[in-house]
């Protein structure tokens, strides 16, 4: 069965659509319904559709708009557009953005009834007919987050003999400055480097070439990824005369992980504006840094200070952690020092970001310390910067965050960053600072932005991925650390979160 939605304002036209015809007599099942675009593109990023009709009139986000956002995130469904007399412009808009084919109103069933049979007839072509292109579609797809498309592409290496041994890693290639329309020639030049049937070459967003990279017998996968992309990065630079810079994620067992393994290497090629060299970027070398502890502890100091909008101590908290980077040999590079502060600095932003008037997310200021630290020529140019940030982060948390009636919850975060591993409830911590629990529930709500249940877990939840991070330890002895006693319960709450087990973000970092 091909999915089908429906996207009209006027319900019962979408009604009428979806009633009046027996769409399962030709292979497709109506799954989801919308009035508006983004209603519609919620529904299409939870339900992926082959096919939607879509009215190109709509408020708010109109068709056009919907089309075009869903073009831009990678969906391929086939639009079937619907338009009156008077809306010929905006078909012809819609055509140029790739809609499979536009409909008058009012509609007659015929017409729609052979538009969408023409539809699944195009999906079925393109599968039959384009493999080559169609695997590399669902690659992208996969690498991209598309569960289904993951389910597909197993389906397809499965019924095409295709077959891949976990171990897997993706890596990715990439112009180190915009090279606009050269990503099949540079897809050209990674193939040649591919000698083996295990690896799979295929395009990416932007400008990337990817590379699917899995074991075979007798082989260090993350060995011959390196290799593969070293000769890649030359091949390019003597053929195409460009500068390219590779990444390389974490290993996986299963294409149902192969997002995360991208998104990894996404990060490891980031790190070259920092370094300024064209090369390999293996993320595992690069979260090798995490276990320092001479970060670790400086980062706990700096969080302490920061919540107190205390900012005499920071220049000297940063010396120290200077001179103890300083003090080991492996830390004498100006580039490794630039990962050392970028990593401090990302670590206590996530920790504090939320207590501040800065209007972005963690996700964009990780970004922007990259880039920042990676403009920076010199040490002191350096060590200034981040310098100047911890004060001006410092000096934004909010004024909310220290009033009088703040001191009390202030009181209870400390309480519950104490006591997290206990069996604390709202009762205990509102008891700590003599208020009563309905009061201290209302103003912990307000003041945090979140119930006191949230916080707690979201606390526990913070701590049990340090714990999978940096320890051995079982699952059920990280739950009963971080004040679960029910280890189900734990695996749930974490779940719920962070959208991934305790075991699959520990094999994820």
């Amino acid at each position: 069965m091909y999915k089908m939605i429906i996207v009209d304002d006027e319900t019962w036209v979408h009604e009428g659509i979806k009633n009046t015809i027996d769409w399962n007599e030709y292979g497709v099942e109506v799954v989801g319904e919308a009035e508006d675009g983004e209603e519609a593109l919620s529904l299409i990023e939870q339900v992926h559709p082959d096919i939607g009709i879509i009215d190109i009139r709509m408020p708010g986000m109109d068709g056009l708009e919907l089309i075009r956002r869903i073009r831009e995130k990678g969906e391929s469904m086939e639009a079937i557009v619907l338009t009156g007399y008077g809306e010929f412009s905006y078909a012809q808009e819609a055509i140029a953005l790739g809609v499979f084919q536009y409909i008058l109103k009012p509609v007659e069933a015929s017409d729609l009834i052979e538009a969408v049979k023409n539809c699944v007839n195009k999906i079925k072509t393109l599968k039959s007919e384009n493999k080559p292109h169609f695997r590399d579609f669902l690659l992208y797809r996969a690498i991209n987050n598309h569960s289904e498309a993951k389910t597909e592409l197993k389906q397809y290496m499965d019924g095409h003999g295709i077959t891949l041994h976990s171990p897997m890693l993706i890596g990715i290639l990439s112009p180190s400055a915009d090279c606009h329309g050269c990503q099949d020639e540079l897809q050209k030049v990674a193939s040649l480097s591919v000698t083996s049937y295990d690896t799979l070459v295929f395009p990416g967003n932007r400008n990337e070439v990817v590379f699917l990279f899995s074991s075979s017998e007798n082989t260090d996968l993350k060995q011959k990824a390196r290799d593969i992309l070293h000769k890649a990065v030359s091949d390019a630079a003597a053929i195409l005369k460009v500068s390219v810079s590779a990444g390389i994620g974490c290993t996986f067992d299963s294409i149902d992980k192969i997002d995360i393994s991208y998104n990894q290497a996404v990060t490891a090629y980031s790190f070259r504006c920092i370094t300024k060299y064209e090369g390999v970027y293996d993320i595992d070398e690069i979260l090798d840094m995490r276990k320092n502890s001479i970060m670790h502890n400086t980062y706990e100091i700096l969080i302490n200070k920061i919540k107190q909008k205390d900012t005499r101590p920071i220049h000297k908290i940063l010396t120290s952690f200077l001179f103890k980077c300083l003090s080991r040999d492996t830390w004498l590079e100006l580039d490794s020092l630039r990962l050392s502060f970028i990593y401090l600095l990302n670590a206590v932003t996530d920790e504090v970001l939320g207590l501040s008037q800065w209007k972005t997310t963690p996700e964009q200021k990780r970004l922007d310390i990259i880039k920042s630290i990676g403009q920076q020529d010199t040490l002191e140019q350096i060590f200034t910067w981040t310098e100047n940030y911890i004060i001006d982060l410092t000096e934004s948390i909010t004024p909310e965050y220290h009033n009088s009636r703040n001191r009390s919850i202030k009181a209870a975060v400390d309480f519950i960053s104490e006591n997290y591993s206990k069996d604390i409830s709202l009762s205990d911590i509102a008891d700590y600072v003599h208020l009563d629990p309905s009061y201290f529930s209302k103003i912990f709500s307000e003041e945090m932005k979140q119930p006191f249940s949230t916080y707690l877990a979201s606390y526990r939840i913070t701590m049990a991925k340090k714990l999978l991070e940096s320890t051995t330890l079982k699952i059920y002895e990280i739950a009963q650390k971080v004040g679960y006693n029910d280890p189900r319960h734990f695996t749930k709450t974490f779940k719920k979160l962070i959208g991934l087990t305790p075991e699959q973000y520990r094999n994820s970092v």
